[in-house]
């Protein structure tokens, strides 16, 4: 999945650059079955969830095409990715967190793969 070209900006924070890069699992049947207006309350019920818990500056992003507590048959596959310095590109720190979110897919879904180093490798 292509990405814009990112750098990251300097920032005074000592928090750690991280990407999380989360598939939602059967949200295309939950679209389906269930109609687009159903879709759509189900990803504000998640992105509501997510920004409730992100510091202020961080960002959501929805990439690419197409919560249990109100019946809805979905999981996540998570690829999170944190640095203890940010690199030179953040598109590595992406490509890294895709590539974990896919290996969780692979492995048995609904689960969260993480990688914590220096550096992203």
């Amino acid at each position: 999945m292509p990405h814009n070209h990112a750098t990251c900006p300097s920032t005074k924070s000592d928090l750690a650059p991280t990407a999380v890069f989360i598939d939602l699992e059967k949200f295309k049947q939950v679209n389906n079955e269930q109609g687009h207006d159903t879709g759509d309350s189900l990803l504000r019920r998640v992105t509501a969830v997510f920004r409730s818990r992100i510091r202020a500056g961080d960002s959501i992003d929805r990439l690419g095409g197409t919560i249990r507590d109100k019946g809805w048959p979905v999981a996540f596959s998570m690829g999170v990715v944190s640095c203890r310095r940010a690199p030179d590109d953040l598109e590595l720190l992406f490509n890294k967190a895709d590539l974990l979110m896919y290996e969780a897919k692979e492995a048995d879904r609904d689960r969260i793969l993480q990688h914590v180093s220096d550096e992203v490798a």
